[in-house]
Order: C-alpha cells, then structure tokens, then sequence
C-alpha cells in the first residue's frame, strides 16, 4: 500500500507545528494521498475539524496524539509515543488521556499504568527522537530499548506494536535507524516509517526555523533538527523512498496501518432546550400575548407590519428548530433575574429578534433601532447560534446552577481554548530571537497599533511611510516584519477560559478530550467549530463590574425613594432590568457631549471621551454610531475622521447611487453596519434569504471564485431593480470596499444601552452610582484608585471612614460617598462582622474605652492599634499618640486572658496602613 503520514503536527501542537488541520488535508490532496494522520502533542484540539475536511476530500483520516509517559522500565525522565485510534473505543481511550495528560500545567504527562488502563483500540508507534526506546539506543542503555518494546507489547498486544523510524539527515537518526532495524529482526517488531511532519513544503523552513526559536523547550530539541529543519515538511512516498529503499516495507506498512484506522466523529445528537414537545405553539401564544400588550398604541399599519415581521420571525424559528432556545434563554435569565444577578444579551443574532424582544430577552425593540432579522444564524437545523451574556459579579457556581434549573440532564463544561498570538507579540518576542534593535521595534510596533486589524502585509507596508522607511534601512526589521506576518495564527498557546460555558449532548464526551481545573471543574478540548459540529453550543458569559454597580446604584436609590420605585423607572418593566424612561435625557447627553465619562460602561477611554466631544451625539443612536465607529477597523479605514467631516456636508455625501441614501442617512453617508449591507442589497439587488447570505458571505471572505458569482447575483437582481449595470457595479465595488470596516449594529445598541443607563445613572444620581462602581471595583485596586481621583476633582465627596460611620461597603449618604472601613485599615471579614454586629447593637461608640470594652477579647490588641494608627478613632478625641496608649494599657489591664499579646493569624500588622492589596489611604488624600 502507498505511504501515508501518520506522525503530523498542526498548529495545534503550540511551536511544533505550523499547518492549519485544513492545510494538511488540502496539502494531502494535493499530493493524492489515501490518507493522512493528525497527532498532535498531547492534545485532540483540531480532530473534528480535520475530520470533516479529509472526509470531505475523500481522504480517510486518522486520528491520533503524541503522548509525553513516565517510564515505561522505571528510570526519570519523561518520553514520547505517537497513539492512532483504530476504532471507537480506542478513539474514547485517546483523549481520555490526553485529558490525564492536564492534571498539571506545567510537564503534561501520563504514567504507565494510565496507558495500561486505556489502551484498547489504539495502535502505538514508539515516538520520535524523544521516544524512550530510541533514548535508550542514542545514549547507550544497552538493553534498555527491547524492555520498553517489550513493555509495550504487554500493554498493548503485538499486532498493535510498531517500531517507528524517521531520518532528516542527521547522525544521531541514522545510528538510531541502524539500531531499530536490527532490534525489528531480534524480536519480531514491524518498522514503520514516519517523517514527524511540521510544515507544508521544503520552501517553509526558514520560518520554521524562526518559528522553533519561539519555543521556550527549543534548546532541549535542538539535535532533533538543528541540521536540517527544511526536511519537516509533509512528504509522500516518492520524497522518502531514497531514504528508506532497504527497509520499504516499512514505508507500505504506514499505509497498512492507516487502512486499519477507522473512527467516526458523527454528532451525538442536538440538545433539547425546552421539553415542551410543541416549544413552536408555545413560543407564539406568548409572542402573541405580549404582542398585544406592547404594541396596543401604535397606529394600525404601524401594528400590522410589526406583526407580520412576528410572524415571519416565528415561522423561520420553527423552520430551524430553535424555538425552544427562545423558551429556554427566557427561562434562564427570569430565573438570574429571579435570583438578584443581573443579566443581559450582548451579542449573537437575539437582539435583532422582535420574539426575543417580546420576552424580555433582547433589551430593544429591534424594528425601532433597524435591526433586520433574517435568521438565528444556525449552519442546520437544530443548531444553536452563538450567545453572549454580560452578568454581575457574583460566584460562578451560582450561575451554573441556574444553567442547570433552565436545562436540566446535561453537564456544563468549560472551553480549554487555543489563543493566537498577536502580530504585535510576535514582534516583540521575535524582535528577541533575531536580535531587532530596540528602536526599529518600538516603531514597527508603533506602526502596527494605528493600523490595528490591519492583515495584508503590502497594505502594512503602503499605510506607513515609518514602517516602509524601517524594513527598507534595517535587514534584521524586514526579517522580523516578514516572519511576524508569515507566522500570524501560527503561534499560540492554550489557555483554560470559564467564560466560555460548553453544553454537549450526552455521548459526545467520548469524542473530546476533557481538561481538568483546579477547582474539579472540567474544560472541553475543542474550537468552537468543532463543539458546534458534535451538536453541541458554546455560551459566553462574561462578568462586568459595570452591571454590578448598575444593580448597586438602582438598589441604593430604590431603598431611599418613596414604595422603593427604581430611579426614573420606564413604565414597561423589562423582565427585572431596569431602564430609565427616556433614552433622550438632556442631562445625560450634556454629559456625554462634554466627554465627562469617567465610569461609563465603553466610554471610558481618552480616545473615545475625544471622539465624544468632536461628534456631539444628541441622541441614543448616535450614541450607538459612535462606539461602532471606536473600533479597529474604523478607525483605521478613519471612518470616525469621515463621520465628523461629513455633517459639515449636511446631506450632500458622494454614493454610487440614490438608492443608498436611505439605508446610510443615519450613518452620514457611511457603510457601518452589516444591517447596511443587507438592507443595500434588499433595496437596490431585491436580494434576501440565502440569495443574500451567499452574496454577503463572499464579500466578507473575498475568496476570487464566490466573489465572481456573487457580482453575478447581485448585478443581475439589481438589472431586474431598474438598476442600469454600470451603476450596479458601482455599488457592488462600494460594499466590497467597505465592508471590511461593518459591524453588527445589534452588538452596538446593546453595547449602548448599558453606557446610556451607566451614564444616565451618574447624570442623576452620582453618589449612588459611583459607590456602586467603587464596591464593584472588588481587587482592581488601579480601577478603584481611578474612580477616586476622578471625584477627587469634583462631586460627590468621598468621607473616609470612622469607626461610627463606615461600614461594610461603599454607601451613598446625603449627596456623599462614605467608604469602609477596610479601606484605611487592614481588617479580616471577621473582624469587620465583629466591630458592625457591636455597633449595630450597642449604637455608636462614646469613646475609645466604649469601643474597647464592647469589644473585650473579640480583638488582637495590633488590630485596634491599627485602626487608631489608621484614624478610625479620630472622631472621638484624645489624639492617635494618646490612643496608643490607652490601647496598650487597657489590654496590659485584660493580659490575664493571654490572647491580647498574640500576633494576629496574617502576620505583619505593625500599626500602619496598608497599601497594598488594593487597600487606599484617605486619610493621605485629605492631607495632601
């Protein structure tokens, strides 16, 4: 049979690999191969993707890993061995261990017993040059590598036992090739031959070579290539067949084997998100209802076409089996809402659904702020689209909890996620490796950061003179720029992200490896893509301390307000969240016009407080215009710079044609929003549905061939439009320039509409919004020392605290915001609960010696010098000086209890304010 790689590193082997899954399968093609492997060090992350790729080639693929084990005869160290699954079974063993494999970040490995206790169904080769056998010949351990093949052999049986050999003109391989061949002829193992495959082709190697000098374990692998890196590309048969003429068999045995490899990764089914079995029924009784009740006041054509949007959206959900996402996403955030944690949706398709919108889910009526829903996005029927949720601080097992109530029977992991290194970080640590001056660094960087999103490297190159001027003087620069650029999306690391909620249909744990965390909690190996594939759906929850202080100032004010109404409260309660009742509030927008957004959700930064005060928004969606326009690639298409320049132009913006007019009025004559597009196309093309999809789809992948017919399309529906073609070529080139700078608008208004309440919040009712924002703070001690310094320079006042005024948490008190105690002296949670429980029920103290004998035995005599020191005490006389002493002779007076004398459990009071671990000192900004 032909050969076949079967030891093949993608990107997903951090710094070994640099092929993408689709570029072996597409490399594999090419070279019309029967087959192909993936085995990746220690991990499964790209198996679904290349699963479906080589099968949609017509290549079989097989599945495997490289293992990194203890010793299989008892010596130290740690070595590696390539596993293929040949069936199911062996399939689910695999990333069984390489989920072991992550018990510990540092050094994943697996022992003997581990391999023992999982390996039917596997065929094992015996590794590459770090593979204990070939350890054992390289160093002279006579003996040693037979009782490793040997111990393999036990373990996993002779007929799933191979002698794996490789060469890349080294001597170390060749004298190792020598021996393995004579120990194959001792015992009876089978040779196989591999290459250890890295990149695509011979011409890659040079950026492989800068590309393994980014491995911080580079040095301990060097003689693994330090001769020849340009011999790791993926080769075929005729490339090795010089190599291994004595031993060909062994190249047609790698074919064997890979016909022996027979996996499936079929989905294992759809999760159910509601078990109502009609959720279609029972989602449109309820739209309806509320329908009636929302809407009842609009005009009646106003009505009718609101309804006919419903109608169509319900039908399409029905279609794709997603109605019971709908009962279920309301079923949960009712359920945080419920439970006093603030929830919301920011991103995915749901804020552009008026059914979403009628339960609560989506904060904005989507018809009123032109948000077009076409679909949820789902690639098949069933299949989720994508969520994201922004929620209060809080405990995360809360959350999941809740998850668990909303959609009972399944397990809730995490997503063990690969994350590319920037081009920027590229540079900096290649600026290291190949020695870059740090000058030609700084303005490489520099250059990179005003061209933020930036991909093309001649575009990097024609958008900087700075840049061009660098790589033109500096050989070492244009070495570093170009491989940066050659390595973007090939350098990574793998991190364990609990935002990233993952739901999976029972059954498909066996085809995913699952991470273990620290706290018990398990972490999915998989992209997104492949989750999504098996059936299953990734849930982004993020935390914000903004919703925390949202829900912190709207408490505050609700308490002191007449029957606890929430501040200016619309009439319409939207499902527990709160909302002011005008989005057009003069004093916010005063405020937000000036820049004064220190504490705003979004608007906090230098750079947008600029563009606030140049563009003057006067109402909500301007507001949404101007956070779409503060983004990378707006800025750097200068689309902000356009925006303030066209309202001097008062209507009159240049377009390819009249027709674009309407759709980009609000925009001053700018393509911002991909709602844009779709609409451009629906008025000028009559495109919509899948006509519209795949012409939208090409023009954001740009692929030469997609973009061909989509022009097709769109010309010839715009030519059935009474669009002459000249003009229709026009605007097809208009979407196909700009839409790299688009945004989903549905993302901006709801980005929005938490700056609008955070910044009406401290237009209204400051004191309670930035105690809110100061408590929220948490351990962010530069946040917290921020918001300080910002009202240190205006109202409201911070009071530092006293024993007799400060409490637990930041509290708004009569235009004032009084901090904790804490916050000047250094307390445990259970010396605070003390002092608080005394004072509430005792009242206020009368003095030191009140406060010492109230508390009698509750504290270490160091704490309440601490807190004099700190100037708790101030308030009630006699002087810090003369307070230490009252301290000392009162405890000296108590020493009979023979605890006073004793160090606190934290160690290291001295009687000083603390300034560290986020602790601030009022009392120096009152002095000072």
């Amino acid at each position: 049979m032909p050969y076949v790689p079967l030891h093949v590193h993608s990107i997903n082997s951090p710094q070994r690999g640099m092929m993408t899954p689709a570029e072996i399968v597409a490399r594999a093609a090419h070279l019309k191969l029967p087959a192909v492997a993936l085995t990746d060090a220690w991990n499964t992350y790209g198996h679904v993707e290349f699963f479906g790729a080589a099968r949609r080639a017509g290549i079989r693929p097989v599945l495997g890993a490289e293992v990194r084990h203890l010793s299989l005869t008892g010596h130290r160290g740690a070595y590696h061995l390539t596993l293929l699954a040949r069936s199911g079974a062996g399939y689910r063993n695999l990333v069984r261990l390489v989920g072991l494999h992550h018990r510990t970040e540092q050094n994943p490995h697996v022992t003997p017993e581990e391999l023992a206790g999982h390996s039917d169904g596997l065929i094992v080769l015996t590794g590459c040059m770090r593979g204990e056998a070939n350890q054992a010949v390289r160093h002279g351990n006579l003996g040693r590598e037979r009782q490793v093949v040997e111990r393999l052999l036990e373990i996993y049986g002779a007929e799933n036992v191979f002698l794996e050999v490789m060469t890349h003109g080294t001597q170390w391989e060749q004298f190792v090739l020598d021996k393995m061949v004579l120990l194959s002829k001792h015992i009876g193992v089978p040779l196989v031959v591999t290459n250890n495959d890295r990149f695509i082709a011979r011409e890659d190697a040079a950026y492989f070579e800068v590309f393994r000098g980014l491995d911080p374990d580079a040095g301990a692998a060097r003689d693994e290539n330090e001769r020849s890196p340009g011999e790791y590309y993926l080769k075929h048969g005729p490339d090795l067949e010089p190599l291994f003429y004595f031993i060909a068999e062994a190249l047609e045995r790698a074919g064997e084997i890979a016909a022996r490899c027979d996996v499936s990764l079929a989905p294992a089914g759809a999760i159910v998100f509601s078990p109502d079995p009609d959720a279609d029924g029972t989602l449109a009784k309820m739209c309806e209802r509320r329908f009636v009740l929302e809407f009842h006041a609009d005009a009646r054509e106003e009505k009718r076409l609101r309804h006919e949007r419903l109608r169509v959206e319900l039908e399409r959900l029905r279609a794709q089996g997603l109605s019971g996402l709908i009962l279920f996403m309301d079923a949960l955030l009712r359920a945080c809402r419920a439970d006093g944690m603030w929830i919301e949706v920011v991103g995915g398709p749901l804020p552009e659904s008026i059914a979403a919108y009628l339960l609560g889910i989506a904060p904005l009526d989507p018809v009123a702020h032109g948000l077009v829903f076409e679909s949820l996005g789902a690639p098949e029927r069933g299949v989720p689209p994508p969520v994201e949720l922004l929620r209060s601080k809080g405990s995360r097992e809360r959350f999941i909890e809740l998850l668990g109530g909303a959609l009972p029977g399944y397990r809730f992991q995490y997503h063990y996620q690969r994350e590319e290194s920037s081009m920027a970080t590229l540079v900096r640590e290649l600026a290291v490796t190949l020695d870059l001056g740090d000058e030609s660094r700084d303005g490489i960087l520099e250059a990179l950061a005003r061209m933020r999103g930036r991909q093309n490297l001649a575009a990097l190159l024609e958008g900087s003179e700075r840049l061009a001027h660098i790589c033109n003087t500096d050989q070492a620069a244009r070495k570093t720029l170009y491989a940066a650029h050659a390595l973007q999306g090939r350098v990574s690391r793998f991190v364990r992200n609990s935002s990233r909620i993952v739901i999976l249909p029972p059954g498909t744990e066996n085809f995913v490896a699952l991470v273990p965390g620290a706290g018990g909690e398990e972490y999915v190996m998989s992209d997104g893509d492949g989750i999504a594939a098996l059936g299953g759906w990734v849930l982004v929850v993020q935390q914000s301390h903004f919703l925390s202080a949202l829900a912190g100032a709207v408490g505050a004010v609700a308490a002191r307000q007449a029957q606890g109404a929430p501040p200016g409260a619309s009439t319409r309660e939207h499902a527990g969240a709160w909302r002011p009742d005008t989005f057009d509030d003069a004093a916010t927008f005063a405020m937000i016009r000036k820049g004064d957004t220190t504490g705003v959700y979004l608007l906090e930064s230098r750079g947008i407080r600029g563009l606030l005060a140049s563009i003057k928004p006067a109402g909500f969606d301007e507001l949404v215009n101007v956070i779409s326009l503060y983004r990378p690639a707006p800025l750097e298409g200068k689309l902000d710079q356009r925006y303030i320049d066209n309202a001097e132009k008062k209507g009159r913006v240049l377009l390819p044609h009249h027709s674009l007019a309407v759709s980009l009025e609000a925009t001053r004559g700018l393509l911002l929003y991909r709602e844009q597009v779709r609409e451009i196309m629906r008025h000028c093309a009559g495109l919509a549905g899948e006509r519209a999809a795949k012409v939208l789809s090409a023009l954001l992948h740009r692929d030469p061939a997609e973009l061909a017919a989509a022009r097709l399309i769109f010309i010839r529906g715009a030519m059935d439009n009474d669009v002459n073609e000249e003009e229709a070529q026009k605007v097809f080139d208009f979407l196909l320039h700009n839409i790299e700078y688009t945004y989903d608008k549905a993302f901006g208004c709801t980005q929005a509409y938490i700056s609008y309440r955070s910044a009406w919040l401290k237009a209204h009712y400051p004191a309670e919004y930035f105690a809110g924002l100061l408590e929220a703070a948490g351990d962010a001690r530069d946040r917290r020392e921020r918001y300080l310094e910002h009202l240190a320079a205006g109202a409201p006042q911070v009071v530092p605290p006293d024993i007799n005024r400060g409490g637990a948490a930041y509290e708004a008190r009569g235009g004032t915001i009084v901090a904790p105690l804490t916050a000047a002296c250094d307390l445990t949670p259970e010396e605070l609960s003390r002092i608080l429980g005394e004072r509430e029920r005792g009242g206020l103290f009368a003095s030191l010696n009140d406060f010492l004998r109230r508390l009698v035995g509750e504290l270490p005599m160091e704490t309440v010098r601490g807190m004099a020191d700190c100037g708790l005490f101030d308030s009630l006389g006699s002087g810090r000086e003369k307070m230490q002493g009252q301290v000392l002779e009162f405890y000296e007076r108590h020493a009979k209890a023979g605890d006073f004398f004793r160090p606190p459990a934290d160690a290291g009071r001295d009687g000083k304010r603390r300034r560290d671990d986020g602790q601030l000192s009022f009392l120096d900004q009152l002095e000072e």
